[in-house]
């Protein structure tokens, strides 16, 4: 987007930068590593960065708002069921993306964009208390627990949403009735996915997956990534992420076959990803031919690569992710006759230097930025900012932390990270000292400060420094 004309104005192409930035990020640093890329042609002023609206007409505005609204709202209900989990990590990087979001659509609804270095939360609370929401913003800063948070933060932007909708005529928001919905009755779970089964049922589901897949003659081995492969992290909520490692992948005719046999309830393909309704689960499905697993297992290896960032617009990505050694060495292997996907775990147990120092290298400008950020905001009483700095800097702490004692964790977004550590802390395993996990931040009950001094020990102690 930095290549294309100057005179057509961020906002008017709200869908390759909100869905770029939002979803495939997880965050707003994309966002932000754009607009600094206009910083630098010039385009904007001062130490920090400000959007150019003139040329906008109110049609692009509604456009812009409404897009980035729908994009954020699918983040609400996942984030409750976050709560239930006790993913707090996972659930604070949610929540400075929504935060940080609802500032965007307020700003260009009202035409007052605010500078880099000017104060989020004193213009958000302002806009809050205007429509009542003042209360619903405290709690989300300084909750009492998850659930409380996670409530407030959906009142908060359905608050938000009628507030701008009679400013926008005609504004349409995706997901807003299933929004309504979760607000009316709190004890509800609205999950994306709308499969909630039972742990029984996940795995009579699993079965049926591998038994039909397995007959292919293309297929080599199957297994099972992501929450449902591991005790600690499967839960009702689980879907189901299956990798098949193909000599070839399989034909459009072969798959459809054994979907007709399996008798899904709804099914979308991309490529050789697939996405699979069931009654009991939701099942994602991606071939990968062993030829590429081999390759990417090389490549950790010799250079410590992670894996590419997750797109499921992308069928590259998709791939490449379902490969990446992250997947492999917290995968269960399900189907495996030849012992090859055996011999491919086997690879991802020693962590190959490179390995940790690209990790190193790509979080350590992380934390020196974000750490200066965190004290400048907490010196101008700004929460919001705060607490975006801070989330990154507990991020680069934990990640240098977890690769230096050889412990995978998601290298896509926060997601399992503080459920990792408190199952580590636990088990009293030894990969980590009992003195370590004690300076592990322990939620967002605890203060902006001392969770950034438990940040701070753990980037010493792991950086040497």
């Amino acid at each position: 987007n930095i290549e294309m004309d100057l005179s057509t104005k961020i906002l008017s192409c709200p869908v390759s930068v909100y869905e770029n930035a939002f979803f495939d990020q997880g965050s707003l640093v994309a966002f932000e590593a754009m607009l600094e890329g206009f910083n630098q042609l010039g385009r904007a002023q001062e130490e920090g960065f400000l959007i150019y609206t003139a040329d906008l007409s109110s049609c692009q505005i509604k456009q812009s708002v409404q897009d980035l609204l729908s994009t954020l709202t699918p983040h609400l209900e996942k984030i409750r069921v976050t709560a239930l989990r006790k993913d707090w990590l996972f659930q604070e990087d949610r929540v400075i993306l929504i935060l940080n979001g609802l500032c965007w659509a307020l700003m260009m609804e009202r035409g007052e964009f605010l500078s880099k270095t000017q104060n989020r939360e004193a213009y958000l609370r302002a806009v809050c208390e205007e429509m009542g929401a003042g209360r619903d913003l405290e709690s989300i800063f300084e909750p009492a627990d998850l659930r409380q948070q996670a409530d407030s933060l959906i009142s908060v932007v359905l608050k938000v949403m009628d507030y701008l909708r009679p400013r926008i005529d005609g504004m349409k928001i995706k997901f807003q009735n299933r929004l309504l919905s979760l607000r009316e009755n709190p004890d509800q779970l609205v999950y994306y996915s709308e499969v909630i089964g039972e742990l029984e049922d996940l795995e009579r589901t699993q079965n049926k997956i591998v038994s039909c897949f397995a007959k292919l003659p293309e297929t080599i081995g199957i297994f099972l990534t992501g929450s449902s492969a591991r005790d600690f992290t499967r839960d009702k909520f689980s879907d189901l992420d299956i990798v098949c490692v193909c000599s070839e992948i399989p034909d459009d005719f072969s798959r459809d076959r054994i979907l007709h046999k399996l008798g899904v309830k709804s099914s979308f393909r991309f490529g050789s990803f697939e996405h699979i309704g069931m009654s009991d689960a939701d099942v994602h499905l991606v071939f990968v031919k062993k030829e590429r697993q081999e390759k990417v297992l090389e490549d950790f290896r010799s250079k410590g690569e992670e894996s590419p960032i997750m797109d499921f617009r992308d069928e590259e990505k998709i791939r490449e992710f379902a490969c990446c050694a992250y997947c492999l060495a917290l995968n269960k292997i399900l189907w495996d006759p030849n012992g090859i996907l055996q011999s491919f775990k086997n690879q991802t147990h020693n962590v190959p230097p490179l390995y940790k120092q690209q990790i190193c290298a790509k979080w350590t400008p992380v934390w020196m930025r974000y750490k200066k950020e965190f004290h400048y905001a907490q010196q101008q009483g700004d929460r919001l900012s705060a607490l975006t700095a801070l989330h990154y800097c507990i991020q680069a702490s934990l990640r240098i932390l977890l690769a230096n004692h050889e412990i995978y964790c998601n290298p896509i977004e926060p997601k399992w990270i503080s459920v990792e550590l408190n199952n580590l802390l636990n088990n009293k395993t030894q990969r980590l000292q009992q003195s370590i996990l004690d300076q592990v931040p322990l939620d967002v009950t605890e203060t902006f400060l001392e969770r950034f001094k438990k940040a701070e020990y753990l980037w010493k102690i792991s950086t040497k420094r």
